[in-house]
Order: C-alpha cells, then structure tokens, then sequence
C-alpha cells in the first residue's frame, strides 16, 4: 500500500513570484513535511491536470500528507498531534519561503 508525503505543483516560471517558484516551494514544503513528521519522501511531482494549480496567478502547490487507503496512515491522520505536526511543518515551509521570495 501507498505511504508517504508528496507535493504537487504546477511545472513552469509563470507561476513565479520574485525568486519563488512553484517547483521551489514544493521542494521547501516537502522538506519541512518530511523532515517533521518522519515520513517516507514521495518527492514534488508535476502536474500539469489541476485546476487548482494551472489557474493560479502565484507559486502554488498541493500537499498530500499521507493514505486513508492505507491503514497505519490512516491512524496517523487520526491523531491530532500528527495533524498538528503536519499543520506546522506547513507553515513553516510557508514562512520559509517568503523568506527567500525576494
């Protein structure tokens, strides 16, 4: 079964802002996810079929934190202290990233 973290984003410098782009601050999210919550590193990968990512104006990406398909993560995604965990390692690697925006 599926485990791990993974961000998405959409591919290309349109979606740039100052030196930030959407592939960099996947990397950036990824890494503090990674990093805070021990999980197994899926990598960025670009997807060019959201919506939600090729309509933004801005560096934008999607963060998937674990499987409800599979079962031990789904624990993980019950507990509210990984849920808090995974709250802050994305804000983190937000204020990380608008550190090096500019």
């Amino acid at each position: 079964k599926t485990n791990g973290t993974m961000v998405l984003y959409y591919p290309g410098y349109a979606k740039s802002k100052g030196y930030m782009t959407s592939e960099k601050l996947a990397s950036i999210i990824q890494g503090e996810l990674v990093q805070r919550l021990n999980t197994v590193n899926l990598g960025i990968i670009p997807r060019t079929d959201l919506a939600v990512l090729r309509t933004t104006d801005m560096p934008a990406v999607l963060a998937e934190i674990g499987y409800m398909s599979n079962s031990k993560e789904l624990s993980r995604l019950k507990s509210d202290e990984f849920r808090i965990n995974a709250a802050e390692a994305l804000k983190n690697g937000i204020l990380k990233a608008l550190r090096n925006m500019y």
